[in-house]
């Protein structure tokens, strides 16, 4: 009797429970996507996790595979990549369309979700009046004019920080760029733009990779940063590089805190029978400040205690 108590025990433990859903996760190996899975899991522990690691050379045929062996209730994807891999997939596995979707960690995620039914979001770009806000706690000085440069496709994003930077008296000055692809020679006309709309106190450097290629930034962003010193607000830490003589501050969604905001979503869709209500793009609640000490001297007067009032620091 004893040993067959035990036999159950170590079947409850050890045999998946897939009666509480079955959730599929694509996303790249890379540290940040498994913070954010880990998080995932651990937030909703009752659930039945399978991962596709994203890879160059995963083909959609075994995406698809995976998937209709797998049958989940779920798809989470991480990063752009994953978005396009599962966007792949649907167009030649019809009846996956109906799973629903959260999606996370992705660049502009509301245009790159755009046609995907059942979809979910949750927005990576942190919205600049967060950033500035903070900003203006970790310095000295006065942050009422900040600048941007952004591309003609996100105008609405533009105009929706612009409104929401003025109910904390901060005015967003942008520099619209049309043309495609961008150019050494546009991004500097973009910013000289700014440069002549008339005192700045700061820059938000968009998370957009058109406006971030390495040539755009040795030869456009870090020129103009030099020939004009102002705290450089990113929303990536590998900006904040010292050497780059751009970034000062980075506020960059937590990906630990974007797993437990996944998990209550897909809780969400459990308690509406795996489906949802709407569509939508939430913004992350959950966010890391990084600093460049270096630079926030070199640029701005940081107050006295400001490696204390930020959650990671670098030099």
């Amino acid at each position: 009797m004893r040993n067959l108590r035990g036999l159950i025990l170590w079947l409850c433990f050890c045999i998946p429970a897939f009666g509480g859903g079955r959730i599929l996760v694509i996303a790249p190996d890379h540290r940040d996507f498994s913070e954010a899975y880990d998080a995932i899991k651990a937030n909703a522990n009752d659930l039945t996790f399978q991962r596709i690691v994203w890879t160059d050379t995963l083909s959609v045929q075994t995406g698809v595979q995976i998937l209709s062996g797998f049958h989940p209730d779920l798809i989470v994807l991480l990063d752009n990549k994953s978005i396009r891999l599962y966007k792949q997939m649907i167009a030649i596995a019809k009846p996956v369309k109906n799973i629903p979707v959260v999606a996370l960690m992705a660049l502009q995620i509301e245009s790159v979700l755009s046609g995907m039914p059942s979809a979910v979001g949750i927005s990576y770009e942190v919205p600049a009046v967060t950033t500035m806000s903070r900003l203006r706690i970790l310095l000295n000085d006065s942050i009422q004019r900040v600048g941007v440069v952004y591309r003609g496709e996100m105008e609405s994003f533009f105009t929706e920080n612009r409104r929401l930077c003025k109910i904390e008296h901060i005015e967003l000055i942008g520099s619209r760029v049309d043309e495609s692809p961008i150019t050494v020679e546009t991004l500097q006309r973009s910013l000289n733009v700014l440069s002549e709309s008339g005192h700045l106190d700061a820059l938000w450097i968009l998370n957009d990779n058109s406006l971030l290629t390495p040539q755009l930034i040795r030869d456009g962003w870090i020129p103009f940063m030099k020939n004009h010193p102002l705290p450089g607000v990113v929303g990536v830490e590998t900006l904040l590089q010292t050497r780059l003589n751009l970034g000062t501050l980075a506020v960059v969604p937590d990906p630990t805190g974007l797993g437990a905001q996944a998990a209550n979503l897909i809780y969400e869709a459990m308690d509406h029978g795996w489906a949802w209500d709407h569509s939508r793009i939430e913004k992350p609640l959950s966010v890391l400040e990084i600093m460049n000490l270096t630079m926030a001297h070199r640029v701005a007067r940081p107050r006295e205690n400001v490696a204390r009032l930020v959650d990671r620091v670098v030099e």
